[in-house]
């Protein structure tokens, strides 16, 4: 089918090209790029907001000296946090990869960038903060009697 608008009717579908006609084509090239900027942004958002109350975790246990934790309890909790910081390290890196996606497939397509930029210093910033509290933990762990 050939991109080559026909006359137009304002009546009809006429004088459309075929990729306003078939939204698949459209909706396809349309979102090659926003699907990036989106998923970076709610990766970086997630753990975003989780980080303040993951901070206020590990003040109470570091403050607390892990009150009530036996000694494996509190062995399997270093490890644990200790994972879980580094998956929310590796998943803020891969948020950061999409909105770089998202920047590259916008500027080729001639769209804005916002999104996927918006995304990208979110998780550029989350990390660093993140990578502060996986510190903190690590600290709080180690620093223990």
């Amino acid at each position: 089918m050939s991109n080559e608008p026909v006359p137009s009717n304002p009546h009809s579908a006429i004088g459309q090209t075929a990729e306003a006609l078939d939204p698949s084509r459209s909706s396809a090239r349309i979102a090659a790029g926003s699907e990036q900027g989106q998923a970076s942004v709610a990766l970086g958002a997630v753990f975003t907001l989780n980080a303040m109350p993951t901070v206020h975790m590990i003040h109470v246990l570091w403050s607390s000296s892990f009150h009530g934790f036996g000694r494996l309890a509190e062995g399997a909790a270093a490890v644990v946090g200790f994972l879980v910081g580094l998956f929310v390290l590796g998943s803020l890196v891969v948020g950061f990869a999409f909105g770089i996606m998202g920047i590259t497939a916008a500027k080729r397509q001639g769209r804005t960038i916002a999104l996927a930029l918006a995304g990208t210093l979110l998780n550029f910033f989350a990390f660093w903060g993140w990578l502060g509290i996986v510190i903190c933990w690590t600290i709080a762990v180690a620093g223990r009697p």
